[in-house]
């Protein structure tokens, strides 16, 4: 009997933070606020790749990210430096997650500027906003939508997940947080 009684909890939890959530939704300005900040923490050359998700780009990110996303970035993270630790010491096997950049969405541009694009409010309380990602060189200019998701944690507004690839249907979500089938906390447990 002992055994049921927490998943009861835990469920009774879950309905009570989504009934909260419902009853205190996040507004538009909040939302755009969230993303605002976020968009500029990663601007130009400050992206990073999981890999690099540590020190100074996990410090700068914190404070923008929700709780479960950032220990969703945490696992990655450790993820791929489990799999980089059962590499031979010369393997020239490219880490996994080595990529540039977790919120880019691109691997051949980061943005130099953004703009806000259109926000909904979801059924569970959260806020989607579209954000159109601007590269501009001399050389070279690009344009791409991205979406991320904003919840209200701890008196503060954050962003609690992120999506990429919304130009192109038939491209991966670059970056939508569920399970990685090849990590588990925080091992690889995908072929090496």
């Amino acid at each position: 009997m002992h055994e049921r009684f927490p998943s009861v909890m835990a469920i009774g939890a879950g309905l009570l933070m989504q009934v909260a959530a419902i009853a205190n939704p996040v507004s538009r300005g909040q939302a755009e606020v969230a993303a605002t900040s976020f968009c500029q923490a990663i601007l130009g050359p400050s992206g990073f790749s999981y890999w690099e998700f540590e020190g100074k780009a996990r410090q700068r990110m914190k404070p923008l990210l929700s709780k479960r996303l950032l220990a969703h970035l945490d696992n990655l993270h450790a993820c791929f430096r489990d799999w980089a630790s059962h590499q031979a010491p010369n393997s020239t096997d490219k880490p996994p997650g080595v990529d540039c950049c977790v919120f880019s969405a691109s691997a051949d541009w980061s943005p130099t500027s953004f703009a806000l694009q259109k926000s909904n409010a979801l059924p569970d309380g959260r806020r989607r906003v579209t954000i159109e990602y601007r590269f501009d060189s001399a050389y070279e200019q690009a344009r791409w939508h991205v979406a991320v998701y904003i919840v209200k944690e701890e008196q503060r507004y954050v962003v609690d997940d992120f999506e990429g690839g919304l130009d192109d249907p038939e491209s991966d979500r670059w970056f939508v947080v569920g399970d990685d089938p090849q990590c588990k906390q925080g091992k690889w447990v995908g072929p090496y």
